[in-house]
């Protein structure tokens, strides 16, 4: 049987293209920069962990309060 609730989603020539060139960004940031893709990959994980803690303190303020961070 099939499942009418399915949907098939193919990109068009253009998205294609898009794709083919995000691709690549990763090369070039390590080419520009003389990092390696590991280097990146750590260098993201790293802002990803600081975007994560500072949506939480702006969140909840007083836990900095809390924590003696003294921001004035």
């Amino acid at each position: 049987a099939v499942d009418e609730r399915s949907v098939h989603v193919h990109l068009t020539d253009e998205g294609t293209a898009l794709r083919e060139r995000a691709l690549r960004v990763p090369r070039r940031i390590a080419a520009a920069t003389g990092a390696n893709l590991e280097e990146i990959r750590e260098l993201q994980a790293r802002l990803d962990r600081l975007t994560a803690a500072l949506d939480a303190a702006a969140l909840d303020p007083a836990a900095l309060d809390a924590a003696g961070a003294d921001v004035s």
